[in-house]
Protein backbone atom coordinates (compact mmCIF):
# COMPACT_ATOMS: atom_id res chain seq x y z
CA UNK A 1 0.00 0.00 0.00
CA UNK A 2 2.80 2.41 0.90
CA UNK A 3 4.49 1.61 -2.38
CA UNK A 4 1.30 2.47 -4.27
CA UNK A 5 0.95 5.80 -2.44
CA UNK A 6 4.62 6.64 -3.06
CA UNK A 7 4.28 5.82 -6.76
CA UNK A 8 1.15 7.97 -7.05
CA UNK A 9 2.91 10.87 -5.29
CA UNK A 10 5.94 10.52 -7.56
CA UNK A 11 3.84 10.64 -10.75
CA UNK A 12 1.75 13.51 -9.41
CA UNK A 13 4.90 15.47 -8.64
CA UNK A 14 6.39 14.73 -12.07
CA UNK A 15 3.18 15.84 -13.81
CA UNK A 16 3.11 19.04 -11.77
CA UNK A 17 6.75 19.84 -12.57
CA UNK A 18 6.46 19.06 -16.28
CA UNK A 19 3.24 21.03 -16.73
CA UNK A 20 5.05 24.11 -15.44
CA UNK A 21 7.67 23.78 -18.18
CA UNK A 22 5.27 24.16 -21.08
CA UNK A 23 4.81 27.45 -22.91
CA UNK A 24 1.59 29.38 -22.36
CA UNK A 25 -0.97 29.26 -25.15
CA UNK A 26 -1.30 32.91 -26.17
CA UNK A 27 -3.99 32.11 -28.74
CA UNK A 28 -6.56 31.88 -25.93
CA UNK A 29 -8.30 35.09 -24.91
CA UNK A 30 -8.71 35.48 -21.13
CA UNK A 31 -9.79 39.12 -20.89
CA UNK A 32 -13.02 40.95 -20.22
CA UNK A 33 -15.90 39.76 -22.40
CA UNK A 34 -17.75 42.58 -24.14
CA UNK A 35 -20.57 42.32 -26.67
CA UNK A 36 -19.40 42.65 -30.29
CA UNK A 37 -19.41 46.12 -31.84
CA UNK A 38 -20.49 47.26 -35.29
CA UNK A 39 -17.53 49.54 -35.91
CA UNK A 40 -14.03 50.32 -34.74
CA UNK A 41 -12.04 53.56 -34.97
CA UNK A 42 -8.31 53.26 -35.57
CA UNK A 43 -5.39 55.19 -34.09
CA UNK A 44 -1.66 54.77 -34.53
CA UNK A 45 -0.71 57.09 -31.66
CA UNK A 46 -1.63 56.51 -28.00
CA UNK A 47 -1.86 60.26 -27.46
CA UNK A 48 -4.73 60.45 -29.95
CA UNK A 49 -6.89 57.96 -28.04
CA UNK A 50 -9.94 59.42 -26.27
CA UNK A 51 -9.51 59.80 -22.49
CA UNK A 52 -12.42 57.49 -21.65
CA UNK A 53 -10.97 54.46 -23.48
CA UNK A 54 -10.10 51.30 -21.57
CA UNK A 55 -7.43 48.93 -22.93
CA UNK A 56 -8.65 45.35 -22.55
CA UNK A 57 -6.50 43.31 -24.95
CA UNK A 58 -2.87 43.40 -26.07
CA UNK A 59 -2.57 41.40 -29.30
CA UNK A 60 -0.05 40.28 -31.90
CA UNK A 61 -1.47 39.24 -35.27
CA UNK A 62 0.25 36.90 -37.71
CA UNK A 63 -1.22 37.44 -41.16
CA UNK A 64 0.13 35.29 -44.00
CA UNK A 65 1.16 36.93 -47.25
CA UNK A 66 0.51 37.94 -49.85
CA UNK A 67 -1.81 40.48 -48.28
CA UNK A 68 -2.98 44.05 -48.93
CA UNK A 69 -3.38 46.91 -46.48
CA UNK A 70 -7.14 46.54 -46.89
CA UNK A 71 -7.02 42.84 -45.95
CA UNK A 72 -4.88 43.58 -42.89
CA UNK A 73 -7.33 46.26 -41.80
CA UNK A 74 -10.29 43.95 -42.35
CA UNK A 75 -8.82 41.03 -40.39
CA UNK A 76 -7.59 43.06 -37.42
CA UNK A 77 -10.75 45.19 -37.25
CA UNK A 78 -13.02 42.12 -37.45
CA UNK A 79 -11.24 40.46 -34.53
CA UNK A 80 -11.38 43.70 -32.53
CA UNK A 81 -15.12 44.13 -33.18
CA UNK A 82 -15.79 40.48 -32.30
CA UNK A 83 -14.09 40.96 -28.91
CA UNK A 84 -16.05 44.16 -28.25
CA UNK A 85 -13.56 46.88 -29.16
CA UNK A 86 -14.79 50.16 -30.58
CA UNK A 87 -11.25 51.56 -30.85
CA UNK A 88 -8.06 49.98 -32.10
CA UNK A 89 -4.53 51.18 -31.37
CA UNK A 90 -2.14 49.82 -34.00
CA UNK A 91 1.52 49.41 -33.11
CA UNK A 92 4.68 47.94 -34.57
CA UNK A 93 4.77 45.59 -37.53
CA UNK A 94 7.45 43.30 -38.90
CA UNK A 95 8.00 41.03 -41.84
CA UNK A 96 7.20 37.48 -40.79
CA UNK A 97 9.27 34.39 -41.40
CA UNK A 98 8.49 31.87 -44.12
CA UNK A 99 6.96 29.50 -41.56
CA UNK A 100 4.33 32.11 -40.62
CA UNK A 101 1.77 30.67 -43.00
CA UNK A 102 -1.27 30.50 -40.73
CA UNK A 103 -3.49 33.36 -39.58
CA UNK A 104 -3.13 33.70 -35.83
CA UNK A 105 -4.01 36.11 -33.03
CA UNK A 106 -2.00 35.97 -29.81
CA UNK A 107 -3.26 37.67 -26.64
CA UNK A 108 -0.80 39.04 -24.05
CA UNK A 109 -3.12 40.41 -21.37
CA UNK A 110 -3.54 42.76 -19.66
CA UNK A 111 -4.55 41.20 -16.35
CA UNK A 112 -7.29 43.83 -16.02
CA UNK A 113 -8.69 46.67 -18.13
CA UNK A 114 -7.04 50.06 -17.67
CA UNK A 115 -7.49 53.62 -18.93
CA UNK A 116 -5.23 54.15 -21.91
CA UNK A 117 -4.65 57.79 -20.94
CA UNK A 118 -3.47 56.82 -17.43
CA UNK A 119 -1.81 53.45 -17.88
CA UNK A 120 -0.40 53.05 -21.40
CA UNK A 121 3.23 51.97 -21.04
CA UNK A 122 4.03 51.43 -24.70
CA UNK A 123 4.43 48.40 -26.86
CA UNK A 124 6.07 46.18 -24.24
CA UNK A 125 4.29 42.91 -24.89
CA UNK A 126 4.64 40.15 -27.47
CA UNK A 127 8.37 40.57 -27.99
CA UNK A 128 8.86 36.81 -27.76
CA UNK A 129 6.96 36.74 -31.08
CA UNK A 130 8.31 39.95 -32.62
CA UNK A 131 12.00 39.35 -31.89
CA UNK A 132 11.98 36.16 -33.99
CA UNK A 133 10.82 38.03 -37.08
CA UNK A 134 12.63 39.83 -39.87
CA UNK A 135 12.80 43.56 -40.64
CA UNK A 136 10.33 46.29 -39.72
CA UNK A 137 7.44 47.13 -42.03
CA UNK A 138 5.41 50.29 -42.26
CA UNK A 139 1.72 49.88 -41.56
CA UNK A 140 0.39 53.36 -40.80
CA UNK A 141 -2.28 55.77 -41.99
CA UNK A 142 -1.16 55.49 -45.62
CA UNK A 143 -1.16 51.68 -45.67
CA UNK A 144 -4.07 50.80 -43.35
CA UNK A 145 -7.14 49.87 -45.37
CA UNK A 146 -5.40 50.61 -48.68
CA UNK A 147 -6.12 47.94 -51.31
CA UNK A 148 -3.20 49.17 -53.42
CA UNK A 149 -0.59 48.52 -50.72
CA UNK A 150 0.76 45.00 -51.14
CA UNK A 151 2.91 42.88 -48.82
CA UNK A 152 4.28 39.72 -50.43
CA UNK A 153 5.44 38.23 -47.13
CA UNK A 154 3.66 37.37 -43.89
CA UNK A 155 3.17 40.32 -41.56
CA UNK A 156 3.29 40.40 -37.77
CA UNK A 157 1.47 43.37 -36.22
CA UNK A 158 0.74 44.57 -32.68
CA UNK A 159 -2.62 46.05 -31.79
CA UNK A 160 -4.41 46.98 -28.59
CA UNK A 161 -8.18 46.62 -28.31
CA UNK A 162 -9.98 49.42 -26.49
CA UNK A 163 -13.51 49.98 -25.26
CA UNK A 164 -14.46 53.67 -25.19
CA UNK A 165 -17.40 55.33 -23.46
Amino acid sequence: MIRLVMTACFYSLMFFMLSGCSKPDYSLYHGTVYPPTKGVKVSFQPGKVDHGCMVFAHTVFTIPGPVTGQEISSKVSAEARAKGANMLLVGMSRKGNDEDVDYRVDYFGPDHDYLCADGWCGWKYGFEVLEKQQGWLSVGYGEWGNAEVFYAEPIIIQAAFLRCR
